[in-house]
């Protein structure tokens, strides 16, 4: 079963390193610099998958301090966000534990909200869009 993750993520790291599909710029040069899928970016960098199933954290600035992500929030929030994206890493996605608790941030649904403003809709929550959080 590794191998056939390592061969579908070296696959969608192609097709993003070549500019196809939808991608953009900076998820090309991920793809050919890191050699990773890149699943996950915001102001302050982004986070991306080997082929290894390492989930690799790139600083905005400097990228050269790139690291492996360790922290369970970062890592989950990496996976659920690239399977919205690539649906087949969904089994990756970690199941809830028997000891996490419910995100008190969006009660479960794993998307914060904000009742005063409605429009504002699927915004990213601390738990990673798991409705849970691992125990500490």
């Amino acid at each position: 079963m590794a191998n056939e993750w390592k061969d579908l993520i070296r696959q969608l790291i192609q097709v993003i390193a070549d500019g196809h599909g939808k991608s953009y710029p900076w998820e090309q040069d991920i793809a050919r610099e890191y050699n990773a899928l890149p699943l996950y970016g915001d102001m302050g960098g982004y986070l991306a998958l080997r082929p290894d199933l390492e989930i690799i954290a790139i600083p905005e600035d400097p990228r050269d301090t790139m690291h492996v992500e360790t922290d369970p929030l970062w890592r989950n929030v990496a996976l659920v966000r690239g399977s919205k994206r690539f649906p087949q890493l969904a089994e990756l996605i970690p199941k809830r534990p028997s000891d996490a608790h419910t995100c008190p941030s969006c009660n479960g649904t794993g998307i914060f909200t904000i009742p005063e403003m409605p429009a504002l809709k699927n915004l990213g929550c601390s738990c990673g869009g798991l409705g849970w959080l691992p125990k500490e």
